[in-house]
């Protein structure tokens, strides 16, 4: 396939992957690997059963489109060099797919290279374009994450992996009390040449404000994750490290390859998030920022690897000429080799200024792109924040009338949401619909609905968004309300489209989903809501009271 004129980096990373002793021809495990990858893809690629997706192209070099199904194209490069059939000097991959939005395309370019014996350099690169004659809105940017592959290959037994001197694994390292001068030489170790990314913990109660794991998955292969084993490690760290470079009582740090402690203005290199900034933005924006500037950031390929398919053909032919020069005579050499010569070294000069050229272009793309995403994060907060402050007035406004109104008792469900919302502003929240299904739902027992209403603004909140998460929502709201909880549906009710889109609901202009319901009585009244984690303030969003049709619903009536 062409290049398309411009293509958006969504991941990129880097390795080398070094062979167990148990491993038996170690660049076909690699191969198959990648095959069993897209194999699995989400996009329903059909080579499980389109027999030619199994033939031997894939390994020697060939091209395959998927019939049907959307658009699927693979294409494969080889160079044996001076490897052989089981294990040649360059292989390259390149996999493209239609995507989940209309008109966006997806490219993945794999390169694997032979660097010694069961030792490859490894580069994937993960990009994205919007189809040639698309007309539409553009649809959003995905959040960067790593390819299911590369999780597989750096959590398999069969393989170690590395950036420069540093291991790569699928799960975060634990940084023990005492290690303080020996993550300090990881650090400043000038072969390394990933981020380390430090999640400490918070001091108030140990717990860690952004989660090590799933930032361990989504940086996979494009940097190492540590997390803190104690918050007693943090005076450790100031003292190893100094306080310019320490991190934190909850934040999280990211320290460069290439780092000196000793040269000017490197502290300010080591981008942090400080605890509050992660509580006020959230842990999805943070670890939105993290992964966006890393994993596009991060360095192309391994020295002497390749990259895509089109460095296969570069490599090849540059042997090619390398042969052609040896193999000629005297007479042979004279003008047509210099003019060769003279050409090649043209060509390279302008494949050189185009790489820089390209490489300058992504990293200007990608600050730009960093500065947008920073410029939502901030409209968005602000936004939220205005929202919460509306709310916060309303509810000091409204708080003394919902104290003078308990002169009466409020006579119906919806009088009670109301009531209840005006208790609790920045805990419950009502969209329209759900007051709408409040005045209809037929549910007479007025002090029922308050005690489940009221438990949802105090027990469930908590329950979702304390620091303390609860093991088991469902059976610790219902021992603490009474009231059960059920946070999906059957299986025949979750297959119903037409079903689920009633559980859909809007609040503050966003979508949500009203799946999870807490049942007021032993019959079909129930309040479906949204915990809300959204926004600047995490609240439990009502979106119905009543019940929506099920499955068994329809069963019932038949």
């Amino acid at each position: 396939m062409e290049n398309p004129l411009a293509t958006t980096i969504h991941h990129r990373c880097s390795f080398k992957l070094r062979a167990t002793s148990s491993v038996e021809e170690p660049w076909t495990k690699v191969a198959k690997s990648i095959r069993h990858w897209i194999e699995q893809s989400p996009q329903k690629a059909p080579p499980v059963t389109n027999k030619a997706f199994y033939g031997a192209w894939f390994f020697l070099g060939g091209e395959w489109g998927a019939p049907g199904s959307g658009y699927h194209f693979l294409k494969t490069a080889r160079l044996n060099g001076n490897g052989d059939d089981q294990s040649p000097l360059h292989w390259a991959l390149r996999y493209e797919h239609s995507g989940e939005n209309a008109g966006r395309t997806w490219r993945t370019d794999i390169g694997v290279s032979q660097i010694d014996s069961g030792v490859f350099g490894c580069s994937i690169k993960v990009s994205y374009y919007m189809r040639e004659g698309y007309i539409g809105k553009e649809p959003p940017a995905p959040l960067p994450t790593a390819p299911r592959l590369v999780g597989w290959l750096l959590s398999s037994s069969d393989w170690e992996a590395f950036a420069g001197s540093q291991r790569l694994i699928s799960r975060p390292v634990v940084l023990k009390e005492g290690e303080g001068e020996e993550f300090r030489r990881a650090l400043e170790d000038p072969d390394r040449v990933c981020p380390i990314v430090l999640v400490s913990r918070d001091f108030t109660n140990g717990t860690f404000l952004v989660d090590p794991n799933l930032l361990s998955r989504k940086l996979a292969g494009s940097a190492a994750v540590y997390k803190s084993q104690s918050s007693n490690l943090d005076k450790e760290l100031e003292w190893c490290l100094g306080r310019r470079f320490s991190c934190w009582n909850g934040m999280v740090r990211v320290y460069q390859p290439g780092l000196r402690f000793d040269a000017p203005g490197a502290a300010r290199r080591q981008r942090f998030f400080a605890g509050r900034e992660i509580i006020d933005q959230g842990q999805d924006i943070i670890i939105e920022m993290l992964v966006r500037g890393i994993a596009r950031r991060t360095r192309a390929g391994q020295p002497g690897a390749v990259n895509t398919i089109e460095d296969v053909a570069s490599v090849e032919r540059e042997l090619r000429m390398a042969e052609l020069k040896a193999a000629a005579n005297d007479e042979e050499r004279s003008e047509w080799v210099q003019l060769l010569e003279k050409t090649n070294v043209e060509l390279e000069t302008k494949k050189r200024r185009q790489e820089e050229s390209i490489k300058q272009l992504e990293g200007e793309i990608a600050d730009r792109v960093d500065t947008i995403s920073r410029l939502e994060y901030e409209k968005k907060a602000l936004t939220s924040r205005a929202a919460d402050a509306i709310r916060v007035m309303k509810g000091m406004r409204t708080r003394d009338e919902a104290i003078d109104s308990l002169a009466q008792l409020p006579q119906s469900i919806r009088a009670v949401a109301e009531l209840i919302s005006s208790f609790h502003p920045n805990r419950i929240a009502f969209t329209e619909r759900a007051l709408k299904s409040a005045e209809t739902c037929g549910f007479g027992r007025i002090g029922d609905a308050w005690s489940c209403l009221w438990a949802m603004a105090t027990t469930l909140h908590d329950l979702f968004f304390s620091t303390q998460s609860a093991r088991n929502i469902e059976a610790d709201f219902q021992a603490a309300s009474g009231f059960p909880l059920a946070m999906k549906e059957g299986g025949m009710t979750n297959d119903e489209n037409k079903l689920m889109k009633l559980r859909e609901d809007v609040f503050e202009g966003q979508d949500i989903n009203i799946t999870p319901h807490v049942k007021m009585d032993k019959g079909s009244t129930r309040a479906y809501f949204c915990p809300f984690r959204d926004g600047h303030q995490p609240l439990i969003v009502v979106g119905y009271i009543g019940h929506l049709k099920t499955a068994g619903t329809r069963r019932r009536k038949k």
